[in-house]
């Protein structure tokens, strides 16, 4: 039996689900912990069973199990309901943290107990890789900053250092939002490139929503270098492209799958499935 733990991105859970089915292994869906969760252990063994419904599982029954998100709370919540949702993550982490399957992903506490990561806190692993982001400065001199666009024709994205999102700034209303913000803290702006291609990495493979160019060959390595390096072993990166350059635009810890066609889906979920056959244990 293969499990899946978390809160799933549909069309992960989708692809996962179709793949065993044609394998003829047994999927079951843990989104959190039930009430009837019995875990034992020591500073040697663990021994857990959950119980959903009439079935009961124990730990060493699961066969393989894919993370997918922490749990997620409705924005009307009450402060209760937040830190029982935040204990709630922390046993689960825990609990898939001590499975002695193989595990994808198995996540550092840094990525699951974090809200989405801004670019800058990945730039360390993305330097170290040897990709590249695209150039950026982080100041609060509104000369700086409009010196900064003015080679880019005012084309530029504001990039929070608390969020993974990224806003175009390319008009005068948002250029004055811009600067009321800069007047109380430095801002981080990056030149602005579209995004062009998704690589989705899956152990030792790296998939694309495009047809692959040189230029994507090229870093393949690099990217299952970043991977390895952030202990994880299915990640997505979205790369923007200047010409021939690829720049890492945003890294998701927790893949979600839509951009890439149905048969690269497909091959994705396969390689999971793949890996967790191989008995790799991460």
């Amino acid at each position: 039996m293969y499990l899946i733990v978390g809160e799933p991105n549909v069309t992960v859970l989708e692809s996962f689900k179709s793949v065993c089915e044609q394998r003829n292994q047994a999927v079951l869906l843990l989104k959190e912990l039930p009430q009837e969760f019995t875990w034992r252990f020591d500073g040697v063994d663990s021994f857990s069973e959950v119980v959903l419904r009439d079935l009961k599982v124990h730990a060493d029954e699961i066969k393989g199990a894919l993370v997918q998100n922490p749990l997620r709370i409705t924005p009307a919540f009450k402060p209760e309901a937040e830190y029982a949702c935040a204990e709630t993550n922390a046993v689960l982490f825990a609990w898939f943290s001590s499975l002695a399957c193989p595990v994808i992903n198995r996540y550092p506490a840094r990525y699951w107990f974090a809200p989405p990561l801004c670019l800058s806190l990945w730039e360390g692993l993305i330097r170290q890789s040897g990709l590249k982001t695209a150039p950026a400065i982080l100041s609060n001199v509104e000369s700086e900053l409009e010196a900064f666009a003015a080679p880019a024709g005012g084309q530029v994205s504001f990039e929070p250092l608390c969020d993974s999102a990224a806003y175009r700034v390319s008009t005068k209303q948002a250029w004055t939002g811009l600067s009321k913000m800069a007047a109380i803290c430095p801002v981080n702006l990056t030149r602005f490139f579209p995004v062009r291609y998704v690589a989705c990495i899956v152990g030792n493979r790296v998939f694309w929503d495009l047809p692959i160019t040189s230029s994507m060959a090229d870093i393949q390595a690099r990217l299952l270098q970043m991977s390895g390096a952030a202990e994880l072993d299915f990640l997505q990166v979205y790369f923007a492209a200047n010409g021939a350059d690829l720049y890492v635009q945003r890294v998701e810890p927790f893949p979600k799958l839509e951009v890439f066609a149905d048969e690269t889906q497909r091959l994705i979920a396969e390689a999971l499935v793949d890996r967790l056959d191989l008995g790799v244990r991460s």
